[in-house]
């Protein structure tokens, strides 16, 4: 009788590997695609068993859901050549707690890691200008992110419910925050515009798009649960 995979390398020179491949290969555990392959197909690997994926030096683009509630994977390393790492990517991967996205990646899609309960921190490369709707949404786990200078706009519900997220800082670049980009993060104690944000107290008041943090920008001192800072100046705000 034949085996189910456990492991599959390629040698071969495909260039890309096609929609559904291996989705819903349940023993498949752990996979190598070579750099040869250029692309990786929506759904390829999605709701598989794999616990171990290498991504090789080659590959430029991540497709929609490619490996969407794969359960068990803990770790990835997106290479410096992947440019686009796809809608709801890696959706739903709970056991995923580390993932390094090497400078190269230059979008990122909506929901592209959203649900991944046990990732802790993330750092946004440098080449990114977006950060889209849901990306990191019910990552509850997530304490730490890194956006970086060249970010313009935040999503709507771009970190919703990451109620771990203990501080953020918002850099000068960013133009704009949508509805709810940071809605549910009940762990987040302070929020830091860096010198020269186009973002200013003026742009949210009386909106609600930051959710929970809406109450720092109705006055100094926001009351129970709200936010404040120490002079009209300053640039981080504290949970009250």
């Amino acid at each position: 009788m034949r085996q189910p995979y456990k492991r599959y390398h390629s040698h071969q020179r495909y260039l890309h590997w096609g929609r559904y491949a291996f989705e819903g290969c349940d023993s498949l555990t752990s996979v190598t695609i070579p750099g040869s392959v250029t692309s990786i197909g929506d759904y390829a690997f999605s709701q598989s068993g794999l616990a171990s994926v290498t991504i090789s030096e080659g590959v430029t683009s991540i497709g929609n859901s490619a490996f969407s509630r794969c359960s068990s994977l803990a770790s990835v390393t997106i290479p410096a050549s992947v440019t686009s790492i796809g809608e709801r990517a890696f959706y739903g991967c709970s056991s995923l707690a580390s993932v390094t996205i090497r400078v190269g990646v230059t979008s990122i899609g909506g929901s592209a890691f959203s649900g991944c309960t046990s990732l802790a921190s993330v750092t946004i490369p440098e080449g990114v200008t977006s950060i889209g709707e849901y990306v990191f949404s019910g990552c509850r786990s997530l304490a730490s992110i890194t956006i970086p200078e060249r970010v313009t706009y935040i999503g709507s519900y771009a970190f919703f419910w990451c109620s771990s997220l203990v501080s953020v800082t918002i850099p000068g670049s960013v133009t704009s925050i949508e509805y709810a980009a940071f809605s549910g993060c009940t762990s987040l104690a302070s929020v830091t515009f860096a010198p020269g944000s186009n973002i200013s107290e003026a742009n949210f008041l009386g909106s609600s798009f930051l959710g929970d943090l809406r109450a720092k920008y109705l006055a100094s001192g926001g009351g129970p649960g709200g936010y404040w800072r120490s002079s009209g100046s300053a640039t981080t705000w504290y949970k009250q």
